[in-house]
């Protein structure tokens, strides 16, 4: 009895639909995996983001947003105009920075880097941690 040879393209179209089902499954298990390794991590991203997120302000009814208007338009000391310069005070942590081509980081720099418990590649500084946004008088 002779045997077919067939082909690899020939065996595949044979067997495309369990093909499609294997690679399929093989992505969702993949992609569970990693949804259960990670679920940690991307939980405590969302509860760290959830102290930025306000509240939405609350629908007025239509009758009341006339008698708004017309108690905040009568006001004297309202102030309308919004200072695109202000800026709201805000930590920054410690963290990596790229020097530019031909820059290194000053010992001090790698020595604070190593009190923090970091090592520093050659094209990288180590930035303290500071505080930002304050205005000046």
């Amino acid at each position: 009895m002779k045997k077919e040879k067939t082909t690899l393209a020939d065996w595949g179209k044979e067997h495309k639909e369990k093909l499609i089902i294997a690679g399929v499954s093989i992505t969702v298990i993949i992609a569970i995996s990693f949804g259960i390794k990670n679920h940690r991590i991307s939980e405590g991203g969302w509860t760290s983001c959830k102290k930025f997120v306000k509240k939405p302000p609350e629908i007025v009814p239509a009758g009341k947003t006339e008698q708004i208007l017309d108690a905040v338009s009568a006001k004297d000391n309202v102030e309308t105009s919004i200072r695109s310069t202000s800026r709201i005070p805000h930590h920054v942590s410690g963290h990596f920075r790229n020097l530019p081509k031909g820059q290194k980081a000053s010992p001090e720099k790698i020595k604070t880097a190593a009190e923090h418990g970091h090592e520093l590649s050659p094209k990288v500084t180590w930035v303290v941690s500071y505080e930002t946004g304050r205005r000046t008088a």
